[in-house]
């Protein structure tokens, strides 16, 4: 979520900032600074005569505002706030064509509707539009809807921290609610396997320690075991140190219930979430073979997946009452998402050596059992 942060000069917007950034996602947070006047967060200190000896100042340009809209653009943080100073001028437009949301914060009341106006005019979604006071002690919520607020604040002064103020603390749960952040937790399997002893160690002649987590079928309800103890409900694991598909399965089936998902894709050397997969009728790049006991799916060519997300393919509808077994060559977060797209109570991934092994089961004891067809 990409928030401007506008308003009129000298109605508090640098220092507002300053004080919301306070509340957001170290993991996931940028501030933006989409004007000239040479402020940013840290001229919110407490000595003020000495952020004025080294503010610089310099004009908007419009190769200036180019290069502004160009980083809100590329921002990819869940949280992105922007200051785009105090002139409501037409060459900010790209600005907020470029940003999601803004927040209005003005001391002329007469001004609240002209940026609200201005804004929404753009394509923005208006957060919030908050009257400044510099005194009178204003700390108070008008209105307060579920994409929505109202809001008096008074205190913006340069060098305050409004640490308990109620309109920052709405503000900011507004921002960070909005914009579908997650805490970001990295999960390095290199260490989940030493944690259950699934690791050899050694050093090496010039004293560098080595370990080496190597996961077999016996490992796979100790695998559950070990994520079922440790999930968190509404966070983001990126999943890191590993390279065994069927135990990318299990994890996914653990942590996708209640969190997002991401595997490091060494292709790439980015994190791809996983996500359920459309299922069609037509789709012609599998094999589906049905029997009594079981629904078998191969994969019949294993390059279309690697450099497409999962959205731009297919998966064939199948008779999902049945035990699912699958074959296929895919980078990781495709074979969890491959199977996170399907209700199947037991799912199994194929192995070299013919044998497929459970990834998935009503039952957490058969996780890791061999099996073949």
């Amino acid at each position: 979520m990409k928030t401007i942060i506008c308003g009129p000069p000298h109605s508090g917007k640098s220092v507002l900032i300053a004080n919301l950034i306070r509340f957001m996602p170290s993991d996931s947070y940028l501030r933006i600074n989409a004007n000239g006047d040479g402020e940013g967060s840290w001229s919110n200190n407490a000595d003020q005569e000495e952020i004025a000896r080294v503010r610089i100042k310099s004009s908007n340009t419009a190769d200036k505002f180019a290069i502004w809209t160009e980083n809100i653009k590329q921002a990819f943080q869940d949280v992105v706030l922007v200051d785009i100073g105090g002139r409501l001028q037409d060459d900010k437009a790209p600005l907020f064509e470029a940003a999601d949301s803004f927040i209005v914060l003005s001391s002329v009341s007469d001004m609240i509707s002209a940026w609200k106006e201005f804004g929404e005019s753009h394509g923005c979604h208006c957060l919030a539009t908050v009257e400044s006071y510099l005194e009178g002690g204003y700390d108070e919520i008008i209105v307060r809807e579920h994409d929505y607020i109202q809001a008096r604040l008074s205190g913006l002064e340069r060098g305050r921290f409004l640490f308990d103020s109620k309109v920052i603390k709405e503000l900011a749960d507004l921002i960070v609610s909005v914009s579908g952040y997650r805490r970001s937790i990295f999960l390095d399997f290199s260490k989940v396997g030493e944690s259950i002893g699934c690791a050899m160690e050694w050093t090496t002649s010039n004293g560098v320690r080595v370990t080496h987590s190597h996961f077999n079928h016996e490992h796979g309800y100790l695998i559950y075991d070990y994520l079922s103890g440790l999930v968190q409900k509404g966070c983001r694991y990126n999943i890191i140190g590993l390279k065994a598909n069927w135990v990318a399965a299990i994890a996914s089936s653990v942590l996708w219930k209640h969190s997002q998902v991401s595997f490091f894709d060494d292709r790439t050397g980015t994190f791809k979430p996983i996500s359920p997969i459309m299922k069609s009728n037509t789709s012609g790049k599998w094999l589906v073979n049905e029997d009594n006991d079981y629904v078998l799916l191969r994969q019949k060519n294993d390059d279309f997946f690697h450099n497409l997300g999962c959205e731009a393919n297919t998966i064939p509808v199948l008779n999902e009452k049945k035990p699912l077994f699958l074959s296929a060559r895919l980078p990781l977060w495709v074979i969890a998402s491959i199977f996170i797209s399907y209700s199947s109570t037991k799912k199994y991934l194929f192995q070299p050596g013919n044998h497929y092994i459970c990834v998935q089961s009503e039952n957490p004891q058969e996780l890791g059992l061999i099996k073949t067809i």
